[in-house]
């Protein structure tokens, strides 16, 4: 089988080459397709799902969204806020102190025997003889006990109280009542009386508390409690027990430290705790419980006088991160180098990802933050001097939050939408005539991905075309408040809601017959417009959004009246014939196949790589509507065939065609009069048009 192939190669090169003119080459007929094109209606409109119904009849199902409103643009703006303090010595607490001074019974009669008074010297040795068994004990006055030293300035070296208190338990522990007992407390080296008591009785065995204040008092950090005086009636005429480990004790504590100036090596020790709500005002009457920042930063500037060093924690309070970790800074504040040069501090932290409680303190309110301030000194173990103009200030202020979820009560707004318009593409390969169509259904959708409820009034829905407009007439629909539910946040589902319009309410098929390249609108928007119901569920995210979408369909049952669309088509003869110089000219074959009862003019240009037009190969060609059946539709395409003669200089020109610009215009055609004069189109409706090339070519092959 190969070799009688081979052999048939050979015969034809031979006929070839025999039959070859050697003055010109050898010319020849060459027929090769060019283009074609298959023009279904789909051509007509852009962005369209074709749907088939039962009949096979077609519907053009277009979908566009033509507004979207960002709400988390308006509802989601969250003013600055902060909390600025300064906060003076007086506000600096040292610590409660604690001293306790005593005698015992032995150590009384040791000091009665120390008089050298007789009747002292007999009483206290009989005492002491009496230790573990019974005495009478006579009626004494005028005893006293020597001072007592305290030593407090491992606390402070001096200290001016603006407040402070000293109260206490004087016990007496000895087996007799005590009387007319007068005790002071003083400064040890200026001699400063602090404190001046006398008690009028203190029975055997028994206790008196108690208090003095001690404002305004210059305390040293040495001081003395002396017993000046006490008397003793005895045990009336009866035996009592003799222990002379017996105790009088008295029990002290100085608190409650607020000073206007103090010398101290203060300790370590917690001197601000101050926990606030900060409540703010957000446009619109927003009442919010609760956020998730996307961005924000929390800023901090601290001036401290204080010439100790001290720790400030700022906490906000229910604010956590995604880790569950609470929003808790610590910053330290260096001692000031002198009361007239503050040491200050500036830090800045990022917010990004927490979650913030705003019903305050006691999670009842709104719109509130809760801020806890800690101050605590960090001891040195140096002695500073720190006065009342002395002073602590401290801002935090949180900034810049860009939420994207709040919850709470979002407010009652209205909101102007428009007039605005927007491109409306659907029609835009139909660049002239119009179109009768037999119906059209639009929805209006409006989904709502906020969980806030709404009303929407349509104000104009109007549809436009160069200068020509149709604007909606829709009376149960435009100027009418339309309530629009809100959204599911768990599971999160956007609510929908649609507005039905067709030929029954209203003249939208007027509207789409004027084929219109854009659409106009305007709307109010009434957000919350019953108010707040007090259960502060809405909620707005940063992808919540109003989103108007069209939803039309069209069932494709239609009268055209030089309905005119453009295609581009390639076209490049470079493509199909490789030596392009061999070409004599010819002519170009036209075949047009049409399946649609719609007569269309078709005009043919060729273009060149650049868009410059070259050649008009058909004006105002004509292809012959289909014919309909009895049922009207089409059985059988109508063909068309024609020849358009191609010379060797138009070759030359069309040898540059890089495409070809298909306009055809359609008229609706019947030879049916019973069929209803808008005609369906059905899923095998088509228009082909083919392009072949026939042409002379010259061979001038060399073998």
């Amino acid at each position: 089988m190969k070799k009688s192939i081979f052999l048939l190669l050979i015969f034809i090169q031979f006929i070839l080459f025999s039959c070859r003119n050697k003055e010109s080459g050898w010319n020849t007929d060459l027929l090769t397709p060019i283009t074609s094109a298959d023009l279904s209606i789909t051509n007509l409109v852009s962005d369209s799902l074709v749907t088939t119904n039962a009949d096979n009849s077609l519907n053009l199902v277009y979908k566009k969204n033509i507004y979207a409103f960002d709400f988390s643009k308006t509802l989601l703006e969250i003013p600055d806020t902060g909390i600025s303090k300064s906060f003076r010595l007086d506000s600096l607490k040292l610590p409660q102190q604690d001293f306790i001074t005593s005698f015992t019974l032995g150590q009384l009669c040791k000091q009665l025997i120390s008089t050298g008074t007789p009747s002292n010297v007999f009483l206290g040795n009989t005492i002491i003889a009496r230790h573990g068994g019974t005495l009478v004990y006579p009626s004494l006055s005028g005893l006293s006990v020597p001072p007592t030293d305290y030593d407090a300035s491992l606390y402070f070296s001096e200290i001016d109280l603006i407040t402070g208190y000293m109260d206490g338990w004087i016990k007496n522990g000895f087996p007799v009542t005590i009387k007319n007992m007068r005790f002071q407390v003083k400064n040890k080296i200026g001699g400063d009386i602090i404190i001046d008591d006398l008690i009028d009785s203190i029975p055997a065995y028994d206790s008196v508390y108690r208090i003095y204040n001690l404002a305004g008092k210059h305390v040293e950090g040495s001081f003395t409690f002396q017993l000046i005086n006490f008397d003793t009636p005895g045990s009336y005429g009866i035996a009592a027990p003799v222990d002379t480990s017996d105790e009088f004790i008295l029990d002290f504590r100085i608190f409650s430290f607020r000073a206007s100036s103090a010398t101290a090596i203060f300790p370590s020790i917690d001197v601000l705790a101050s926990t606030e709500d900060v409540t703010q005002e957000i446009p619109g009457g927003a009442k919010l419980t609760y956020i998730e920042a996307e961005e924000g930063s929390l800023n901090v500037y601290i001036s401290s006088s204080v010439q100790e060093g001290l720790t400030l924690t700022y906490t906000l309070e229910g604010a956590y991160d995604k880790m569950g970790r609470p929003l808790r800074v610590s910053s330290f504040v260096p001692p000031a180098p002198s009361s007239s040069i503050p040491s200050t501090i500036v830090k800045s932290f990022n917010l990004s990802g927490y979650s913030i409680d705003l019903t305050g303190k006691n999670h009842n309110t709104f719109n509130t933050y809760t801020q806890t301030i800690n101050a605590r000194v960090d001891s040195s173990g140096i002695e500073r001097t720190i006065t009342s103009s002395d002073s602590l200030r401290i801002s935090y202020s949180i900034e810049n939050i860009k939420p994207r979820l709040i919850k709470g009560y979002a407010g009652r707004d209205t909101l102007d939408v428009g007039p605005e318009i927007s491109d409306f593409d659907f029609f835009k390969n139909i660049i002239g005539g119009n179109i009768d169509l037999e119906d059209v259904k639009l929805s209006v959708n409006l989904e709502n991905g906020i969980g806030v409820e709404g009303d929407v009034v349509i104000q104009d829905f109007t549809a436009r075309k160069n200068t020509s407009t149709v604007s909606l007439v829709a009376p149960s629909v435009v100027n009418n408040r339309i309530r629009v539910a809100k959204a599911n946040e768990f599971p999160f589902r956007p609510a929908n809601t649609n507005i039905a319009l067709s030929n029954a309410n209203s003249n939208i098929k007027n509207l789409f017959e004027l084929l219109p390249n854009q659409l106009q609108y305007a709307m109010k928007v009434y957000v919350n417009p019953n108010s707040n119901d007090g259960t502060y569920q809405d909620f707005v995210n940063s992808n919540s959004k109003l989103n108007v979408n069209l939803n039309m369909e069209l069932p494709l049952s239609l009268m055209a009246n030089n309905l005119t669309l453009r295609d581009t088509l390639d076209f490049n003869i470079g493509n199909s014939i490789r030596d392009l110089e061999a070409i004599k000219g010819g002519a170009i074959n036209l075949i047009a196949t049409n399946g649609y009862p719609l007569e269309a003019q078709i005009d043919l240009i060729v273009y060149d790589q650049y868009g410059t037009a070259i050649d008009t190969l058909l004006k105002n060609y004509t292809v012959k509507a289909a014919d309909l059946n009895t049922t009207c539709r089409v059985d059988i395409p109508k063909k068309s065939y024609d020849k358009i003669i191609i010379s060797e200089s138009r070759m030359n020109e069309l040898a540059q065609a890089y495409n070809a610009v298909v306009v055809a215009r359609f008229n609706t055609k019947s030879n049916q009069s019973s069929c209803n004069s808008h005609l369906k189109i059905y899923s095998d409706y088509r228009l082909k048009i083919a392009l072949t090339a026939d042409f002379r070519y010259n061979l001038n092959a060399k073998f």
